[in-house]
C-alpha cells in the first residue's frame, strides 16, 4: 500500500552559507609543539602550549559561516518570510 501525502510538500532548501572546514594542519602544529617542548623554558610557553594540546584534542575541523559566500543571498533574502526591513547587509 502506498501512502500520498495531501499536504504539499516544498523542495528542501539548501543555502552554501556554512560547512565545515579544516583550519589548520595537524602535522603544522604537532611539530610547533614539538619545537616549544625542546626550548626548554617550559614556564614561559605554558599557555601556547595549552593551546596547541587544545587544537590537537578537538581536531582541525570546525563548522564555519560565511553569508558572504553565498552567491544566492539576495534571492533568499526575497523568498524568506521575514520582512526585508529585517536583514542588514
Amino acid at each position: 500500500m502506498t501512502h500520498h501525502s495531501l499536504v504539499p510538500q516544498a523542495p528542501a532548501l539548501r543555502l552554501p552559507v556554512a560547512q565545515i572546514r579544516q583550519v589548520f594542519r595537524p602535522a603544522d602544529v604537532e611539530r610547533k609543539l614539538a619545537r616549544l617542548q625542546e626550548a626548554g623554558n617550559q614556564r614561559e610557553y605554558e599557555a601556547l602550549r595549552t593551546v596547541y594540546e587544545r587544537m590537537l584534542e578537538r581536531g582541525p575541523s570546525a563548522f564555519r559561516s560565511s553569508p558572504r559566500a553565498c552567491p544566492t543571498w539576495p534571492a533568499c533574502m526575497t523568498s524568506c518570510p521575514i520582512s526585508p526591513r529585517c536583514w542588514t547587509t
